[in-house]
């Protein structure tokens, strides 16, 4: 039997239990679907990245990935939506234009980006 971790008008987040997956489902006329990560919206991947993040420390699981590692994914993909507009990737990021701005900055240091 699986558990709702999360649950929105449009997501819902289940523990499949002895499994040890997790599936993501869409509200579909109130009919769960399960869907791929891929088909999430940018501000829908952030939220359940933090359910996740949230779900694996209550659990005692180590996340797979740094916090660091997590915001830099998250802004390296939006960027690539709004195809490098650090103003619209602000808005969807739910964060400063000068945030992101700074992270952009730091990225080609690091041969992120050009």
């Amino acid at each position: 039997m699986s558990k709702t971790i999360y649950e929105s008008d449009q997501l819902i987040l289940l523990d499949n239990g002895s499994a040890g997956t997790l599936l993501l489902a869409k509200n579909t006329n109130n009919t769960p679907k399960i869907i791929d990560a891929a088909e999430l919206s940018p501000v829908e991947a952030q939220k359940i990245g933090m359910v996740l993040l949230r779900w694996a420390n209550s659990q005692g699981k180590a996340p797979t990935l740094a916090l660091e590692q997590l915001e830099r994914r998250a802004i390296l993909d939006v960027l690539e939506l709004t195809h490098g507009s650090t103003t619209a990737a602000a808005r969807l990021l739910g964060c400063s234009v000068r945030m992101v701005q700074h992270r952009v900055k730091q990225f080609r240091k690091e041969g992120l980006i050009k």
